[in-house]
This record gives structure tokens, sequence and C-alpha cells, in this order.
């Protein structure tokens, strides 16, 4: 659990999956949530984290755009 901004970066996470289709929804996640994620999941040898699709959140929009 995130103590910083936790309304936000407590968000689910979720992974809808069907065939060879997936898309990842983020909630309403930060920064530090997504870094918290990749920590956890991002060298995972399962690709957990791999998906078709990301939904990003919309605070992530303004440094995707810089």
């Amino acid at each position: 659990m995130i103590s910083e901004n936790a309304i936000n970066n407590n968000s689910l996470l979720c992974k809808f999956k069907y065939k060879q289709f997936s898309m990842i929804f983020t909630g309403d996640i930060e920064e530090l949530a997504e870094k918290a994620i990749l920590n956890k999941y991002g060298k995972s040898s399962e690709q957990i984290l791999n998906s078709t699709v990301l939904k990003v959140a919309h605070h992530r929009i303004k440094n995707i755009f810089k």
C-alpha cells in the first residue's frame, strides 16, 4: 500500500485478456505507483505487464507529450 496520495495511487490495475488481445487499465495511479508496479512486475519472467493496449491514467498524459 502506498500512503502518498493513497486515493489515486492505490487504484486497481486491471488486465483484460481475450485470446491474443489484452488491455491494461491503470485506474488513477500516478508516477509513484507506476514505479512501484514496474519494480515488482517489470522483470517478471511471466511478462505480466505485456499488453496490446495500455490505458494510461490521466495524471500521466502531460508527461507523455513533453
